[in-house]
């Protein structure tokens, strides 16, 4: 619960992440006004101490909204998607140590970006889009690369096996397998789930992902 007067104007956290050591939890929210910035806190995990650490525009002619987070494999930074309609979304960086906001990442024109995730060595980041397929992104140099084919890569999830060989991304009746060193399409999961949006893998060992409904009723797409 968002008791702490550092929340305040805060509409509610839509992006996680937890540090390399757990010390420290990452969230970000929009704010209860349009007029007001987006905010990136980091809570203390030993004392559930908030401090907010920066603020970043928005712009208040479009609807925009924080999609995800990512902690970078070495802890170094946190990678926060940001959503905006009918333009071009962006990728915030944030130091993980201070909480400063270090730049950010331009995304192609009307992209949806709604889920982070790093292969294990931390040198990619994917940001899976809805609209048009999963935007790979070089975190060595923190550029963007390159769209993945749309029709076998957009989603709402993505998930990467821990063997850094294959990421999977949900859409609705269907999971897309994706081969990560060619980044190109390898199969398709269907299965008895109609509206699968959330995705999870087994841990240390190669294995079918497992698909998640919506988290309740009324759920966003």
């Amino acid at each position: 619960t968002l008791t702490n007067p550092a929340f305040d104007g805060c509409y509610g956290p839509l992006g996680l992440g937890v540090s390399s050591d757990n010390s420290k939890v990452y969230l970000a929210c929009r704010p209860t006004s349009s007029s007001l910035p987006d905010r990136f806190y980091m809570v203390d995990t030993a004392t559930h101490t908030p401090t907010q650490t920066a603020t970043f525009a928005r712009d208040s002619s479009n609807y925009t909204f924080i999609n995800a987070m990512a902690v970078k494999p070495d802890g170094s930074k946190v990678y926060l998607a940001r959503t905006v309609s009918s333009k071009g979304s962006t990728v915030e960086m944030f130091d993980a140590g201070t909480g400063a906001n270090t730049g950010h990442i331009n995304l192609p024109d009307k992209s949806l970006p709604r889920a982070l995730a790093f292969i294990p060595d931390g040198t990619k980041l994917y940001a899976v889009d809805q609209a048009l397929g999963t935007q790979v992104i070089d975190s060595t140099t923190d550029t963007w690369l390159y769209t993945m084919p749309k029709t076998q890569s957009r989603g709402f999830d993505i998930a990467i096996n821990p063997d850094g060989v294959h990421l999977y991304t949900s859409l609705t009746q269907w999971v897309f397998v994706l081969d990560k060193n060619s980044d190109t399409w390898v199969s398709t999961i269907t299965g008895d789930f109609t509206t699968g949006y959330q995705l999870a893998i087994t841990p240390g060992r190669e294995g079918t992902p497992l698909v998640c409904p919506p988290p309740g009723p009324g759920a966003a797409p």
